[in-house]
């Protein structure tokens, strides 16, 4: 794609929603990988957090639920990512799946919410995470709210464990953001707080092509770039947009402002404040974070309540 066609698609892309990009999706793993759990008793429901990889015997039923069953089309983000296949150990079948991975290097509202400074902010982004997705399968999401114990489950220690073992930092507070404004999956979550709402920019509107084709014009004109298809920091996917429309006179705002405001939720791990200031070097998590304290949590408050609200006797 040469200059002028590319400026031709920046200035003639449909602003497609979310949903309409999903619906373009290629390369799907097909849905009979998804093996869902049909259980509706929550005193039958025992979630066990398999951590996967793309190499990992079970891959292809985390790819068909983020691939079939997600709103959206899931794009690893760049750095840090634990992937993790959310089975029921009662039936062995699927409840849902969960990335969390790197967060954001700058958050208005996440970063007045903790009060850290810019130096602090570099040196300890390393403690703290983005729940990049979280999908409960049909069946689980709809009867059970199934979606609020997945975002517990990936504030729980288990999830801080594996975090942990794999870099070597304690994950101190996790970042989640829902597509439009405030969320019925997130909202009035324990342990989750709404901060406010994003300022409506990203990239995930660009198609791949497009956004190829800006990253090849960088190349052009200032070297490879490295880091693979993944790259962060200065050479992040929204940093390489803006090098892109500035070689070809356009102005970036046109390019990476969407206007979708998604709402802002955090979870503080512990003590996450104090930790992230450096007021203490001591992280002191807290212990309600357990697998069985969330779950206790999550039936008492959610689950039986959406069984009532659908009229389903549970026996």
């Amino acid at each position: 794609m040469n200059k002028e066609e590319l400026i031709y698609r920046i200035q003639n892309l449909k602003d497609l929603t979310q949903e309409e990009q999903k619906s373009l999706q290629k390369n799907k793993v097909s849905e009979e990988y998804i093996n869902e759990s049909m259980e509706l008793n929550p005193e039958n429901i025992i979630p066990e957090l398999i951590n996967v990889d793309s190499k990992h015997p079970l891959w292809k039923e985390w790819r068909a639920i983020a691939d079939n069953v997600a709103s959206f089309e899931f794009r690893r983000s760049a750095g840090r990512n634990c992937y993790f296949l959310v089975k029921n150990k009662y039936d062995g079948k699927n409840l849902g799946a969960l990335c969390v991975g790197a967060d954001f290097i700058s958050l208005g509202a996440r970063d007045e919410h903790i009060e850290w400074n810019i130096g602090q902010r570099k040196l300890l982004n390393r403690h703290i995470a983005n729940i990049a997705l979280c999908v409960p399968t049909r069946n689980f999401g709809y009867k059970l709210s199934g979606g609020k114990l997945l975002t517990l489950l990936a504030a729980s220690d288990i999830v801080a464990d594996v975090w942990k073992n794999k870099y070597g930092d304690d994950l101190v507070g996790l970042t989640v953001t829902s597509l439009y404004g405030k969320s019925v999956q997130y909202n009035r979550l324990k342990h989750f707080k709404y901060l406010g709402k994003t300022k409506g920019q990203g990239t995930c509107q660009i198609p791949d092509d497009v956004y190829r084709a800006c990253r090849e014009l960088v190349e052009e004109n200032e070297g490879k770039i490295l880091g693979g298809r993944f790259t962060k920091g200065k050479n992040s996917r929204i940093n390489i947009v803006r090098k892109a429309c500035k070689y070809l006179g356009i102005d970036a705002k046109i390019l990476t402002t969407h206007g979708r405001q998604r709402g802002i939720y955090w979870c503080d791990r512990g003590n996450t404040s104090d930790f992230l200031t450096q007021k203490t070097n001591e992280f002191i998590h807290n212990e309600e974070l357990n697998i069985n304290d969330l779950l206790t949590y999550w039936k008492e408050t959610w689950a039986y309540r959406r069984l009532n609200n659908l009229g389903l006797n549970i026996k």
